[in-house]
């Protein structure tokens, strides 16, 4: 938010790198927090990422952000301004959803179309509060508020996601380390010996 401010003090294509660096630094952390996120998901099976898709992932994510502080560079009109929300919303959405099908593991993932609603709903609304945050010229505490309230709604959208995944099964190929199941745990805990009462 900070570096978007400066757009407003130059011209010409000092003015373009300004903006292009607010909308790296704020696409990249989206893309980041999303992939720093995943290191905690664990579907009960190897998991890697295919390159390719992930690199489109972080594209995505900051073309989304390069569109949304262009159209808020100056103080267009309010519908102009949703519309930008909206639009930067369907951005982080697409991002996390394309970084989702980039994974790779043997488990079959599913999703919960209320929950991913809900996950776009999130970003939108965040992106239009922070789009109407930027755009005004507003004290350190504001726009300070204003950067928290983005952060913490991103990674709300993150996990409202997740929380809509479904781990439908397993494949027969999938690969598991050696140990005792959950249920042989629950049959006989680990500190009694088998058939002895609890």
């Amino acid at each position: 938010m900070d570096l978007f401010r400066r757009v407003h003090s130059h011209v010409g294509s000092t003015r373009r790198f300004w903006l292009f660096a607010a909308a790296v630094a704020l696409g990249a952390s989206i893309w980041s927090m999303h992939f720093v996120g995943m290191l905690g998901f664990d579907p009960g099976a190897p998991v890697s990422y295919e390159p390719a898709l992930t690199a489109v992932s972080l594209f995505v994510a900051i073309a989304a952000t390069t569109g949304a502080f262009f159209s808020a560079r100056e103080r267009q009109s309010t519908p102009r301004l949703y519309l930008a929300g909206v639009a930067m919303g369907l951005g982080i959405c697409a991002m996390h959803y394309i970084g989702m099908a980039a994974l790779r593991t043997d488990a079959t993932l599913g999703y919960r179309p209320i929950f991913a609603l809900a996950a776009l709903a999130v970003a939108v609304g965040a992106s239009t509060a922070a789009l109407m945050v930027v755009r005004a010229d507003r004290s350190l505490a504001v726009r300070g508020a204003g950067a928290a309230i983005l952060g913490v709604a991103i990674a709300g959208m993150h996990y409202t996601a997740m929380a809509g995944v479904v781990v439908r099964s397993l494949s027969a190929t999938a690969t598991v380390e050696p140990g005792v199941a959950p249920r042989q745990y629950a049959d006989h805990p680990p500190d009694r010996p088998p058939g002895l009462p609890l």
